[in-house]
């Protein structure tokens, strides 16, 4: 088939395809709205997760900078991630999480 086939091809199915799409209430260029309207909203959603993770991670980052009695290797490694039992509740990390908050609703 030539290059001259397959486009008289599509065009030729073209006003089939826009006359089914309006009988079904869906118009070609309200479906490319959508679409757009919908990668708009998505790419808000992105960024506000991005926003609250980034906000979240500074958050911590505080958090842990203010934590009394722990070394600052021992806040560099709570901050790596690498590790997530050093966060139980038998752990310096605990203690020094309790003694931060009760300092903090003391005052």
């Amino acid at each position: 088939m030539s290059g001259i086939e397959c486009a008289g091809l599509v065009l030729a199915v073209l006003p089939l395809v826009i006359e089914a799409a309006k009988t079904n209430g869906v118009g070609p260029i309200r479906a490319v709205l959508s679409s757009s309207r919908r990668d708009d909203e998505l790419e808000d959603f992105y960024h506000e997760l991005w926003m609250e993770l980034f906000l979240l991670d500074r958050q911590l980052r505080d958090i842990v900078h203010a934590l009394p009695f722990l070394t600052e290797e021992r806040k560099a490694s709570l901050l790596s991630g690498d590790n997530l039992t050093q966060w139980t509740v038998n752990s310096d990390v605990a203690e020094a999480l309790q003694e931060h908050f009760n300092s903090e609703i003391d005052t």
